[in-house]
């Protein structure tokens, strides 16, 4: 899904810095979803 999202993005704007920044929100959202599991019994 990532080179997708990427290259539509890039298409759109005409830039990487978009993509980028999207990158760097979904891997954020990422590591707060796994921080928020708790331990399997």
């Amino acid at each position: 899904m990532g080179p997708s999202i990427t290259s539509a993005v890039k298409t759109v704007t005409g830039t990487f810095t978009a993509a980028f920044a999207i990158s760097i929100v979904m891997a954020l959202c990422a590591a707060g979803f796994v921080l928020s599991l708790r331990k399997v019994r």
